[in-house]
């Protein structure tokens, strides 16, 4: 039965719309140009411009008593608009002013869904010498939220605008952009391509500050290609860019990355410390997404210790940051690190649950290598519990998902390790199959301690599971 607050709330907006809707054109864009200047008024007057977006940094927004209202004031300007007494210039002025501060303000407290709407918007408004840079903006926002595909498409209209002005710098910008959405998707190659492009662009310009961040984003390509070695020496390179530049914020990040080689090579002392070290620059910066990140690598490096309580309490702090701050991305691998920590304590149930929801945000935002590694994970805990139908599905599934990925050394990877789980399901012949094709990925390049420890895991689980290693019947 319907409440009588709720029939008059459906009546009362019933009214308001249809008494505005009796408003001639010209009286309702009256009307909104007299709230857009009283809502003004009240909050302090009219806001400056936003500065310059250009750059690999752009400046941070300088905050105005407006800006918590400036998508009202966006609005009412949008709406004042009409052509009696030519005012329409100025309120289309006064309609970009505040819809780029309110976007600014949406990224600002991590909204990023309504930021994206936001640059959308206002890119078709933006002149042509803009439009790139309010792209670009719009792509960082798109990824943010999980929508990379979408991203690209706008980053490379981004790109065709600047390759056709001729501005070097900007297309620096949006190739390491570019770089780091492809790394998002797996595709290797092309992260690898446009970061070289934007690490030669900018070092022919001489800026040393994008130079070092150009570098270390190569540097997390490198990593995730296999080449341990080079990835941390293009990290260190890029740290001491950042700190000869004052670069606070790339020095986290650095710090960040190399724990996450260390921790790569079981070096897990030197992980903590690096990703300590971040972490206490995170946190002097106010770089919340980072915090965040940051915890979540470092509990699972104490989790892999067996500092099994101190993984937990970060793993929840990085979780309540990651949905703090938007990052659906980083949510979806940290609930998949909780389901990890809940599988080694025997907790299934709630390890489980975990695992699906893990997968479900990885597939809802394009994270094919997060999506192979959960469908991995269900896969084992299956098989553990005595599931083995479940666990071969989840591999096959896995299979599927480890062939979709655009890097063949990541593909390698994750198919010589999904062979060794079928070799426990006892499918030798599926296994077989898997492994020589991963084998055959990883080929292409990749640092010789993982490939040793990959044939070394096969042989004893071949042994184990009684047929010939696999490398010992290829041609």
């Amino acid at each position: 039965m319907t409440s009588a607050e709720m029939a008059y709330l459906f009546r009362h907006a019933l009214l308001r719309d249809a008494a505005y809707e009796l408003q001639l054109p010209g009286d309702r864009a009256r009307l909104h140009e007299i709230a857009f200047f009283v809502i003004e008024q009240t909050f302090g007057g009219r806001a400056p411009e936003a500065p310059t977006m250009d750059g690999i940094t752009p400046p941070k927004l300088p905050p105005h008593p407006t800006d918590p209202v400036a998508f009202e004031l966006a609005e009412h300007a949008r709406l004042a608009i009409h052509d009696e007494n030519n005012r329409t210039g100025q309120y289309l002025e006064l309609h970009k002013l505040y819809l780029h501060r309110a976007a600014e303000y949406a990224e600002g407290h991590y909204l990023m869904v309504t930021a994206a709407g936001l640059w959308k918007e206002l890119a078709s408004h933006a002149p042509v010498e803009l439009r790139g840079l309010v792209l670009h903006r719009l792509a960082e926002a798109l990824t943010k939220s999980g929508r990379v595909q979408e991203a690209l498409v706008h980053l490379e209209e981004a790109l065709q605008l600047a390759l056709v002005r001729g501005d070097r710098r900007q297309e620096g910008t949006l190739l390491r952009s570019m770089a780091g959405m492809c790394w998002r998707v797996g595709r290797m190659q092309k992260a690898e391509e446009c970061g070289n492009n934007a690490l030669s662009i900018m070092r022919e310009l001489g800026d040393r500050w994008a130079e070092g961040v150009c570098l270390g984003d190569l540097a997390v390509v490198y990593m995730d290609s296999g080449r341990r070695e080079q990835a941390e020496r293009a990290q260190q390179e890029a740290l001491a860019i950042h700190r000869e530049t004052g670069n606070r914020r790339g020095e986290c990040i650095a710090l960040g990355n190399l724990g996450g080689v260390y921790s790569a090579r079981r070096q897990l002392e030197m992980a903590v410390s690096c990703f300590e070290d971040a972490l206490a620059i995170a946190r002097e910066i106010e770089f919340r997404p980072f915090v965040g990140t940051t915890k979540a690598n470092l509990g699972a490096v104490l989790r892999n210790s067996g500092r099994a309580e101190v993984a937990e309490v970060l793993l929840r702090e990085a979780l309540s940051i990651a949905r703090e701050v938007g990052d659906r991305r980083g949510e979806g691998v940290v609930i998949g690190n909780l389901a990890q920590f809940h599988d080694d304590m025997q907790r299934h149930a709630e390890a489980e649950a975990g695992y699906r929801r893990s997968l479900d945000i990885s597939r809802e935002v394009g994270n094919l290598d997060g999506e192979c590694l959960i469908l991995t994970d269900l896969a084992t805990m299956n098989h553990q519990t005595g599931r083995l139908e479940q666990a071969r599905e989840y591999s096959f599934q896995a299979v599927a998902a480890a062939r979709r990925l655009g890097s063949p050394l990541v593909s390698g990877r994750r198919l010589c390790k999904l062979a060794l789980t079928l070799l426990e399901l006892k499918c030798h012949q599926e296994a077989e199959e898997v492994w020589r094709e991963g084998a055959a990925s990883l080929k292409t390049g990749t640092d010789s301690i993982e490939v040793d420890r990959l044939s070394a895991a096969m042989r004893e689980a071949c042994a184990k599971a009684g047929v010939p290693p696999f490398d010992e019947c290829e041609a």
